[in-house]
């Protein structure tokens, strides 16, 4: 640095000395690297030869290769078609689980339908005797009402001393008979007039003293529905563990019924 500081012309100095920098960097470039790539021999007829021998391998053996390649396809498509053979046993395995089940199933359905269908009539029936019981109650009651005043009527001593005559004749024999019973031709009169009125109806009219009222039908029709949404809710039975775990299986288990 002194040196150059001290120079009164540095300019000229660094011009004439790029052909001497220029000439020792190609020459020692030259003996450290370039000698290694730049002066090679030309094998043309080398590579020539190698080519030539590289084509008569491959002509030599171009049958084994070929046999050793299609045996190797060989061997890959008899893999494949162990893989369709165990493919198609799924296809009738899952096709005969299908069936199966869909057969469950519809087995499972009618016995539902026919359950409804007898738990239908059960309640008609129950319906229609709870009915009957009304209107024979009725007609006690009504008989009942036809003692009470015939008891408060005009005859009503006479009627007292007629059931105190049938309970000392009774007592006499040692069993009754209701023979001058004076209160049973009053309920056989009740009973008789209900059923003429009765005989006097169509069947049509006659249908509809025991047929079932609104509520009743209502209540059916309600209970049916209810019966409906739960066997529709319920998950179908038959189905093992493993099928229940399955994501298709799982995920269509949790949308069931909704």
């Amino acid at each position: 640095l002194t040196f150059g500081v001290g120079t009164s012309d540095l300019t000229w100095m660094a011009k004439s000395s790029i052909i001497p920098f220029i000439f020792y960097f190609q020459l020692f470039y030259f003996y450290l690297e370039g000698r290694k790539s730049l002066f090679k021999p030309l094998l043309v007829r080398f590579y020539r030869r190698v080519a030539a021998n590289e084509i008569y391998n491959l002509d030599t053996y171009y049958h084994e290769n070929i046999e050793v390649k299609v045996r190797e396809l060989i061997r890959t498509a008899r893999n494949q078609l162990d893989y369709f053979e165990v493919h198609r046993d799924y296809q009738e395995i899952r096709a005969e689980a299908i069936n199966l089940f869909l057969a469950y199933e519809h087995i499972n359905l009618q016995r539902h339908i026919t359950d409804r269908t007898i738990n239908i009539l059960k309640q008609v029936q129950s319906f229609e005797e709870l009915n009957k019981q009304r209107y024979v109650q009725n007609i006690i009651e009504e008989a009942g009402k036809e003692i009470d005043r015939q008891l408060t009527g005009p005859d009503a001593e006479k009627i007292q001393r007629q059931m105190l005559d049938s309970a000392i004749e009774g007592l006499s024999k040692g069993f009754m008979e209701y023979n001058n019973d004076p209160i049973l031709p009053i309920v056989r009169n009740v009973v008789r007039r209900h059923v003429e009125k009765v005989e006097k109806l169509s069947p049509e009219e006659q249908g509809k003293i025991l047929a079932l009222s609104d509520y009743q039908i209502n209540s059916i029709r309600e209970s049916d529905r209810k019966a409906k949404e739960d066997y529709l809710k319920s998950e179908p039975k038959g189905l093992d563990s493993a099928a229940k775990s399955h994501p298709t299986i799982k995920k269509a288990m949790e949308a069931w019924g909704h």
